[in-house]
């Protein structure tokens, strides 16, 4: 009797323990927070109760997250990508998530793909595991039943974070128990929490202290250009279905400029809807064998001597000089720069690359700018351009620590107004600002006048469908009355004749006035058109 009495007392005990545990979780202030919002939202029963999620609508991107405009001044008008359609599809039973849009420029472009949005991507995270199904909206076309093909850890982080940016799976997160509260603060009219999900990600959401609706959910994620990027998503135009109050809006800035990075118009919410099945499929769960590292290291990386003391890799240039090399363009990520380094730093013994001449700013060729200063490159580039690097490499990357967040350097730069000649015993080259370009205002070119080599970026590409500034080359090269024979292209693969290059020129003009032409008979109206050039353009098919 003595023994059951002992035991009847520890489980009164314990009950009181997890009572009084209970009662103090669900007194504090922010798990208070939460229910409230989950009341406004339709009840934590309803809310925990919902099983599938679609929304679908349309809306738009600011290209490269603002980092694509003709100028890098702040002032510079933002250019848009239009996302065609939208659709998102949440399991909240099972954590999957499936975003599927059809994107298009809304600016002129140089593919058809790029320019009318043909292709409609599918991004699929399934707990931990992301994949895609099928190529990027820039992909050409294929024929066929596209694979799953899987997309990393990185994106996978992503994604969860972009699934928890709506109001209904952040307070579904938050009511999990697993999930840590803290940090309750005031900001204006809205109250502030950190929810800590169990996979380690932190988000904030700020709830309306009079409606009590979530008003927007705050994250950081990865730049390669900027660094550790801070998002908020912004919610608005709550309207009921099936007993769950959903946003009609949602807009998502970062803290680069204020950049509003994402707009999605919704056009409807569907609540506990067929769905399709969103599970990671075997091929892209199981864990891929470790890829033996070639032969020779980087052996694949075989620069390309093109004249005396000038090589050409993979769309970068390098110039000898009498003690260092001087390469064009930081358009690689940390890893892939360092590999480059590597091979071109044991070109010449006893010289390595000490600078990198940044063609213009856009965030697709800038997007080693931040490694090549970690290296302790210094930077040549159109003065115009100043401005908008030392933003990029005064960012912090703390929480996603990239080369620069690692081994902080200052910004060395060296400004190009209208020409700047860098010359000694070795070499010499002639850099120019593009005059009359309207893809970049703030572009260079450079001129190596011993071999009549020209190394340009964006002014062509000899794979190109359209050529919009197609007049822009040969006006530049009869403005400075340059020889050229050889184009180096920072967007090749390979050196091309210049007669070569003018040739894909005119048939990209050709091919564009005739999009224009079949555009305007359909009355479909297109950014660009009609086509703006000022050279003579000999007949051709089109």
């Amino acid at each position: 009797m003595k023994r059951r009495g002992v035991v009847l007392s520890l489980a009164v005990a314990t009950m009181a323990i997890l009572t009084i545990g209970l009662a103090g979780q669900g007194a504090a202030p922010e798990r208070q927070l939460i229910t409230r919002a989950a009341d406004a939202l339709g009840g934590r029963e309803r809310l925990l109760a919902a099983k599938t999620l679609q929304i679908v609508g349309s809306g738009e991107l600011a290209y490269f997250n603002g980092g694509g405009n003709i100028t890098g001044d702040p002032a510079a008008p933002q250019k848009w990508q239009k996302v065609l359609e939208y659709t998102r599809t949440i399991d909240l039973e099972h954590a999957r998530t499936r975003v599927e849009q059809r994107l298009k420029m809304d600016f002129v472009f140089a593919s058809t793909t790029g320019q009318l949005g043909l292709n409609r991507t599918s991004e699929t995270l399934d707990g931990d595991v992301a994949y895609n199904i099928g190529g990027g909206f820039l992909a050409a076309p294929t024929t066929g039943t596209p694979q799953p093909q899987p997309a990393g850890p990185a994106a996978a982080r992503q994604r969860r974070v972009e699934m928890l940016s709506h109001p209904i799976t952040i307070v579904r997160a938050a009511l999990d128990p697993r999930t840590r509260l803290s940090n309750l603060r005031k900001q204006g009219t809205l109250q502030l929490v950190d929810v800590t999900v169990p996979q380690g990600d932190t988000l904030t959401l700020a709830v309306d202290a009079t409606s009590h609706l979530p008003a927007w959910v705050g994250y950081v994620g990865p730049n390669a250009n900027l660094g550790d990027v801070a998002f908020r998503a912004a919610f608005t135009g709550y309207v009921p279905e099936k007993g769950l109050q959903l946003p009609t809006g949602f807009a998502t800035t970062i803290d680069f400029r204020n950049v509003v990075q994402s707009k999605l118009y919704v056009d409807r919410n569907i609540v506990d809807g067929p769905i399709a099945d969103l599970s990671a499929p075997a091929s892209v769960r199981a864990p891929r064998p470790p890829q033996a590292a070639p032969a020779g290291g980087n052996a694949a990386l075989r620069p390309i001597k093109v004249a005396d003391h000038v090589w050409f890799l993979n769309g970068n240039t390098f110039f000898e000089f009498d003690d260092h090399l001087t390469m064009v363009e930081a358009n690689r990520t940390d890893e892939q720069l360092q590999a480059i380094l590597d091979v071109v730093n044991a070109l010449v013994p006893g010289k390595r690359v000490t600078q990198v001449i940044q063609t213009h700013h856009h965030f697709d060729h800038s997007v080693g700018l931040r490694a090549a200063v970690a290296q302790g490159l210094t930077v040549i580039s159109r003065r115009g351009n100043e401005g908008i690097f030392r933003e990029m490499v005064s960012r912090p990357a703390k929480l996603f620590p990239d080369a620069l967040g690692r081994t902080p350097k200052p910004l060395k730069f060296v400004p190009v107004d209208d020409h700047l000649k860098v010359k000694d015993s070795t070499n010499e080259i002639d850099i120019f600002h593009i005059i009359g370009n309207y893809h970049m205002a703030d572009g260079v070119i450079v001129h190596v006048p011993a071999s009549n080599l020209l190394v340009e970026a964006d002014l062509t590409t000899q794979e190109w469908d359209f050529n919009w500034w197609g007049d822009s080359l040969m006006n530049n090269i009869d403005y400075r009355r340059l020889k050229v024979d050889t184009n180096l292209a920072v967007h090749a693969q390979k050196p091309y004749p210049l007669p070569e290059v003018v040739s894909a020129i005119e048939r990209q003009v050709r091919n564009a006035q005739a999009f224009c032409r079949r555009a305007a008979e359909a009355q479909f109206f297109q950014p660009g058109c009609p086509v703006q050039y000022n050279r003579p353009l000999p007949p051709g098919s089109n």
